[in-house]
C-alpha cells in the first residue's frame, strides 16, 4: 500500500517555500523571546520582593533593639539626683541627643544610660550601662549606625570600629523628644536647665535604611517607663 502526494499545478510534491520557513523561524523566535522575557520579570520581581523583604526586616531589628534599650532607661531621682552646679561635672546617668558631627549628612546621637547592657567575650558583669548611639561613614556616602555599649566607670567616648553595627546603610536616623505637655524637640539634655533637668517622656524613632532608590523606612515612639520631673531651685 502506497502513500497518495498531492501535486502542484506543475506535478512537484508540495512542500515549505523559503518564505514559509523563515516565517515559522519569525514566530518561534517571538514567542521564545517572550516566554524568556516573562522568566526575567518573575527573576527580577523575586530579587526586588527579596531586597525589600531584607531591608524591611534589618530595620525592624534594629529599631526593636533601640526600643529594647530605651524601655531600660535609667536616672538618677530626686533626692539622689541634685541638679549641677556652676562648676560641676555632668551626671553620668544623662540623657543627651541631638544632631551628630556626620558632616553634610543628617543623623542623630544618642546618649543614655540603660539596664538593658548586652555582654561581650563572656563578661558575666551587669549593671548600668552608658549606651551610645552614632552614625559612622564607611565609605563615600554608605552610612551605618552603631552602638557603643559600657559599663561603668564609663571610659570616654570616641568612635570605634569594633562597636557592633546596629543598623547598615543608614539614610535616616532621627529623633524626636516629647515633654509631659506634648511638646516636641529636636534635642534634649537632662542636664540643662532649658529642659528643667527634667528627662523626656518619650522618643520618636525614625529609621530609613537602603539606597534613595530603593528603601525602607520605620517609625516608632517609646514611652519611658522612667522620667524625672524638673527639677525645682533649691
Amino acid at each position: 500500500m502506497g502513500y497518495r502526494t498531492r501535486k502542484g499545478p506543475i506535478g512537484a510534491m508540495d512542500g515549505f517555500t523559503l518564505i514559509e520557513i523563515l516565517l515559522a523561524i519569525f514566530i518561534f523566535s517571538i514567542l521564545v523571546t517572550t516566554v524568556f522575557g516573562s522568566f526575567g520579570v518573575l527573576s527580577d520581581g523575586a530579587e526586588i520582593l527579596k531586597l525589600d523583604t531584607g531591608l524591611h526586616q534589618a530595620a525592624r531589628a534594629s529599631l526593636d533593639r533601640i526600643t529594647r534599650d530605651l524601655r531600660q532607661v535609667h536616672f538618677a531621682l530626686p533626692p539622689l539626683y541634685r541638679k549641677p552646679g556652676f562648676n560641676d561635672d555632668p551626671h553620668e546617668f544623662r540623657l543627651v541627643g541631638g544632631q551628630a558631627d556626620a558632616g553634610n549628612a543628617d543623623f542623630d546621637q544618642l546618649r543614655f544610660a540603660s539596664l538593658a547592657h548586652i555582654t561581650f567575650h563572656g563578661d558575666p558583669r551587669l549593671g548600668i550601662a552608658r549606651i551610645i548611639y552614632y552614625p559612622m561613614e564607611l565609605t563615600p556616602d554608605n552610612w551605618v549606625l552603631r552602638r557603643a555599649d559600657h559599663l561603668y566607670p564609663y571610659p570616654e567616648f570616641e568612635p570605634n570600629n569594633q562597636d557592633p553595627i546596629l543598623c547598615e546603610a543608614l539614610l535616616e536616623f532621627k529623633l524626636t523628644y516629647y515633654d509631659a505637655e506634648g511638646g516636641d524637640f529636636e534635642q534634649w539634655d537632662t542636664e540643662s536647665d532649658d529642659y528643667d533637668f527634667a528627662s523626656p517622656r518619650s522618643i520618636a524613632i525614625t529609621l530609613r535604611t537602603g539606597t534613595p532608590e530603593r528603601s525602607v523606612t520605620l517609625k516608632t515612639r517609646v514611652d519611658l517607663p522612667v522620667f524625672r520631673l524638673p527639677v525645682e531651685e533649691e
